[in-house]
């Protein structure tokens, strides 16, 4: 079978890939099997992507090879990986390849030889059966290591959908009903994102903070961008990007993976891109942005973007002030793992932090209550005898003239009162304060072949219950989340909160309105989890699903006080 189609190459030179930016070349391509397509690169490129077509198709064996004899390894695949191709089920199948740290001065050329099908009903038969056959060679392995080991249970041959409660195993193709379920979701991965009727265009708004009003902070995360520490860690090229393009749902209407929209698969090291997160921020109406801090004893980690704001004053023009993330770097994400890559000592860790974070104080955009500056730590009951070393920062800034300053410390499921811990306030930081205060249902994944949990809570209860839980909750500064889904991080165990933008909007008119019935004027601020954790569902970035929702519903809401 022939057709025609287009295949486009883009090369960018360093501010995101954005498709109106870069340098396109579109190749029409007659095969719809093998293709082979060389390429001339230009010196200076950062960032090389290949869309091998524009419809929902399946790239088996693509190999990317330069005049010099290289082999390239893309870091980044928007598709999901299904045997020895990759499944891409939308219109925007892209491959990236990054040449950040080796930068070509002279033009050379990339070869790219691959197998590109179109998506057909017979296609979703096959990855099913190919995952069928994943899990009967695991299930083998697991006999196998059981004969050796009679502890090891074996794998049950049944299993059931993802209806069903924990402990239960969730094989793909373990019965009639899971069956029926990994078919629906993946024809659900077919539909384009943005084909689903959620979609928000982008809107024009022009919203103005007097003194005394409602203001929006969201918690930004840097992490998008390659440093040598996660090359080590994680492979050449690293960043999340890759863990959010590879995430699959969990169970049919899951929403994943969730794919960038308007920015794109950006890097944080390019001031452009910032700015362009700036430019959308004050137009829906974010008033500033608290960015995370990383410091492990002398060693400082994603640093880039934060130095980037601090020197580009008058492109970066929002206010902000900062957060440090003082947990350890481990492997799971979450700063408890045994594996810790990067650990804090904060002995050391201490007055260099408050040293370097008092320069910040002075730049005219950081957030100040009255005259105080806002200085925001994570989780402040890791840190010993942390009262003291509250004391000797308070001093430490009133010895070099700053002055007195404000430090709120993050409520957890573990800490519940950061005033106790000798913070001057707390921050209601969702969602990982309420875990143990809304249902939740352990259950099984119907899309993998092997066991994999997931844990899905009750978001609705926490709407239809948000008056009692912002009272309880009334003297600290509010969070509230878009939604939440760490699925792109976690293998197994995943926490998933779904929330639309009519119940984010909700939950946040409810928390605008408490807020400026009980905050000072000077204090009047809720702060939103987050502006770019697409490792965590949690983004108001536009992506292809809902477009701007997030970011209009944050414009609406906030608009009604002004």
């Amino acid at each position: 079978m022939n057709c025609e189609f287009y295949s486009k190459w883009f090369f960018n030179f360093g501010d995101g890939m954005k498709e109106d930016d870069a340098i396109r070349v579109d190749l029409i391509i007659d095969a719809i099997d093998f293709t082979r397509q060389t390429m001339k690169v230009p010196p200076g490129c950062r960032h090389l992507r290949w869309d091998p077509c524009d419809e929902p198709c399946v790239v088996k064996n693509a190999l990317f090879t330069t005049d010099d004899g290289r082999c390239l390894t893309p870091a980044l695949v928007n598709g999901i990986l299904v045997g020895e191709g990759y499944v891409f089920y939308h219109k925007d199948p892209q491959y990236i390849l990054s040449f950040d740290d080796d930068v070509p001065t002279r033009s050379f050329h990339v070869t790219v030889s691959a197998e590109v099908h179109f998506i057909e009903d017979e296609y979703i038969a096959r990855a099913l059966q190919a995952l069928d056959e994943s899990r009967a060679h695991l299930k083998q392995a697991y006999e196998e290591q059981g004969a050796k080991k009679k502890k090891r249970r074996l794998l049950p041959s049944s299993a059931p959908g993802p209806s069903n409660v924990a402990g239960l195993d969730g094989n793909l193709l373990g019965d009639d009903h899971s069956t029926h379920e990994a078919m629906k979701i993946l024809k659900q991965l077919m539909v384009p994102p943005e084909d689903n009727g959620l979609f928000v265009p982008y809107s024009q708004h022009d919203i103005q903070y007097k003194d005394g009003d409602v203001k929006p902070i969201a918690f930004y995360l840097p992490q998008f961008h390659a440093i040598p520490e996660n090359d080590e860690w994680w492979g050449k090229g690293f960043t999340e990007w890759y863990n959010v393009a590879s995430a699959v749902p969990s169970y049919y209407g899951h929403y994943q993976p969730h794919l960038p929209y308007d920015v794109g698969y950006y890097d944080l090291s390019h001031v452009d891109v910032m700015k362009r997160q700036v430019e959308l921020a004050k137009n829906y109406g974010i008033y500033g942005f608290c960015l995370y801090y990383y410091r492990f004893g002398t060693k400082r980690l994603l640093e880039k973007p934060l130095d980037n704001f601090l020197e580009h004053k008058d492109e970066l023009d929002i206010p902000f002030c900062v957060c440090w993330a003082n947990e350890n770097w481990s492997r799971r994400w979450d700063g408890q793992d045994k594996e810790v890559l990067m650990e804090q000592n904060y002995e050391a860790d201490s007055l260099l932090c408050i040293q370097e974070i008092a320069g910040y104080f002075s730049d005219e955009r950081y957030i100040h209550i009255g005259d105080k500056p806002l200085l925001i730590i994570y989780r402040g009951n890791l840190i010993p005898n942390v009262a003291d070393m509250l004391d000797t920062w308070r001093r430490y800034l009133r010895d070099v003239g700053v002055g007195e300053v404000v430090i709120a410390g993050c409520a957890m499921n573990d800490v519940k009162d950061p005033v106790a811990l000798g913070f001057d306030i707390g921050i209601d930081f969702t969602p990982n304060n309420f875990m143990t205060d809304i249902e939740r249902q352990t259950l099984a994944t119907s899309m993998s072949p092997t066991k994999r949990e997931y844990h899905l809570y009750d978001m609705q209860q926490y709407l239809d219950e948000v008056d009692e839980f912002i009272k309880q909750n009334e003297e600290m500064f509010y969070t509230v989340f878009t939604s939440w889904d760490n699925t792109a991080r976690r293998k197994s165990g995943a926490f998933i909160y779904p929330l639309s933008p009519e119940g984010y909007m909700y939950w946040l008119k409810k928390c605008i309105k408490a807020t400026a019935e009980n905050k000072s004027p000077d204090s009047r601020f809720v702060f939103i989890n987050a502006w770019n954790e697409w490792a965590e569902g949690a983004h108001l970035e536009p992506d292809r699903r809902y477009g701007y929702a997030y970011l209009e519903a944050t414009a609406e809401a906030f608009s009604e006080g002004l």
